[in-house]
């Protein structure tokens, strides 16, 4: 994956207004509380999440980390249904960006909002939950997400065999 690129402001305003409907939509769709732009297949740094019942949108976001309190928290994924994975992530982030109107925004969340913050702005610089997990539990995914597609792989299909022999 890669880093998405940003909006310019003074010529793409009225393309990202146009845009939120889509992000709305989708965040509704699929009863998610964020989305980012890649997973509509858009390559720009903007993201939509829920705060409350509203929906806010962040355009060229800009994540900053306050200090070393972590959490911990399972996390799912419009990119990986179905699956989630506990994920420890910074509990005092501030972001920067624009909103719909070009305004300047300045959040810190210490909170659920914070979480919500970082695994969007993760989907812009090219990361999914799974680049968080430890190695093995990667693997796991890995393997899953391959049988899942009809990719089994030979490691994984002798364990099977082996089994069916016993």
């Amino acid at each position: 994956s890669q880093t998405c690129t940003e909006f310019d402001l003074e010529t793409e305003l009225d393309r990202i207004q146009a845009l939120s409907f889509r992000f709305a939509y989708n965040l509704r769709k699929h009863e998610s509380v964020g989305i980012a732009a890649p997973q509509i297949g858009l390559d720009k740094r903007v993201f939509m999440y829920l705060d409350g019942k509203t929906t806010r949108m962040i355009i060229n976001p800009q994540l900053e980390v306050l200090d070393d309190e972590m959490t911990l928290l399972s996390e799912g994924c419009l990119s990986i249904p179905g699956l989630r994975y506990f994920v420890a992530r910074h509990a005092n982030v501030r972001l920067t960006g624009f909103d719909l109107l070009g305004s300047p925004i300045v959040s810190e969340p210490n909170d659920f909002t914070a979480r919500i913050f970082q695994h969007e702005v993760d989907h812009l610089n090219g990361k999914l939950i799974v680049d968080h997990l430890a190695h093995e539990r990667r693997t796991e995914f890995e393997d899953l997400w391959r049988e899942q597609a009809g990719i089994i792989s030979k490691k994984r299909q002798n364990k099977k065999n082996k089994r069916k022999k016993r």
